[in-house]
């Protein structure tokens, strides 16, 4: 694709020797851009288990490998490896089977003399056990993967965080145990197409509309701000907007923010960091900008909306981790999510494309 700083539709004066291109956004819009497609993005934790016997179990059944994607950090290994030399790969995997014993279970009993010895003591960061290994671990399967067990309320919140996939695999862990993960917040994405060129402009009202925020309460211009480096950002790509929804079951939050593909705002190295031009605009529920891949191609623009049980406040973050572990709430909150998506095609006349991601 040619860069966008070639083009000379987008550039408001000549460039001369030595000028970096220019960039001028226009004062109004032909159109607003159309929402093209979502994908899901719930961000879960860990899975509920209602006894340490059955912390025990799951943990037996992760390291002995009967859990889809318990060796995937073993795999990229053995894969990146072969890539560079594909006797190294075989070497790997050789080596695995002559130095850990399947029968074997170092990292379950460790995790279970941790929970023994200390009773309900958590440490610092609230953790009644924990491990964390990078290179050479007791256990195949724990290769650059951290084991982290928690109490909530009366029930236990077993975390298996590995490199490069987080803590996926939590969700097989679930279903095997007929359980469910934590549920921080139900989220969507919304990809917009781009106008005039290769702008972006947002219309949040049908947004609001479809979770039921009043019009008059939004306000978007609120955000804009200065980027860290110097250039312009919309700052509701960093913090959002929120905005409370009683329902009847207790209130949950609502928040909605700009987000690139990359999930932040990048400008092409070739435009002067000192440029004064305008690249973003916000008004109450307008939102207006210009965001380029690394080669200076414009990319789509993404609006992020999700539901989370309590607003982000780090005082209440106790108060939020034990309704994280309710199936009641963790229920209500995607019961919120699809009635969102539905009124937004309604309010859109859009019917959006679902984007299917694979685990990382």
């Amino acid at each position: 694709m040619q860069s966008i700083a070639n083009r000379d539709s987008t550039s408001t004066e000549p460039e001369g020797l030595g000028r970096k291109p220019h960039f001028m956004m226009p004062d109004n819009f032909s159109s607003f851009s159309q929402p093209l497609s979502f994908r899901r993005v719930d961000d879960t934790g860990g899975v509920v288990l209602d006894s340490l016997e059955q912390v025990r179990e799951a943990l037996l059944a992760y390291e002995k490998g009967k859990i889809e994607g318990a060796s995937a950090t073993q795999d990229r290994l053995i894969s990146d490896a072969g890539a560079e030399n594909p006797a190294a790969g075989g070497l790997i995997a050789m080596f695995n089977k002559v130095a850990y014993d399947p029968e074997k279970a170092p990292v379950t009993e460790l995790i279970m003399s941790q929970l023994k010895a200390g009773g309900d003591k958590h440490d610092v960061l609230g953790y009644l056990a924990a491990v964390c290994y990078d290179y050479w671990p007791p256990s195949q399967n724990f290769f650059k993967t951290g084991v982290y067990v928690e109490q909530v309320d009366n029930k236990y919140v077993l975390t298996i965080s590995q490199a490069y996939r987080g803590s996926d695999v939590c969700e097989d862990l679930a279903k095997m145990m007929h359980s469910f993960t934590q549920l921080h917040d139900s989220a969507v994405v919304l990809t917009y197409s781009l106008v005039d060129g290769p702008w972006f402009n947002v219309d949040l009202a049908p947004i609001a509309r479809a979770i039921g925020i009043p019009e008059s309460e939004l306000d978007a211009s609120a955000t804009n701000g200065e980027g860290r480096d110097g250039r312009p950002l919309i700052e509701i790509a960093e913090r959002g907007l929120s905005f409370r929804k009683t329902t009847p079951e207790g209130d949950v939050w609502f928040t909605f923010r700009v987000a690139s593909h990359s999930w932040k705002f990048k400008l092409p190295d070739c435009i002067d960091k000192n440029d004064d031009t305008s690249y973003f605009r916000a008004s109450k529920s307008q939102v207006s900008g210009l965001d380029m891949d690394n080669n200076g191609s414009p990319q789509q623009i993404q609006i992020k909306v999700a539901v989370s049980n309590l607003y982000s406040d780090i005082f209440r973050e106790k108060e939020k981790q034990k309704l994280d572990t309710n199936p009641e709430r963790c229920a209500l909150l995607r019961e919120e999510m699809e009635t969102f998506l539905s009124n937004f095609e309604k309010e859109t006349g859009v019917k959006l494309r679902e984007e299917k991601i694979s685990l990382r």
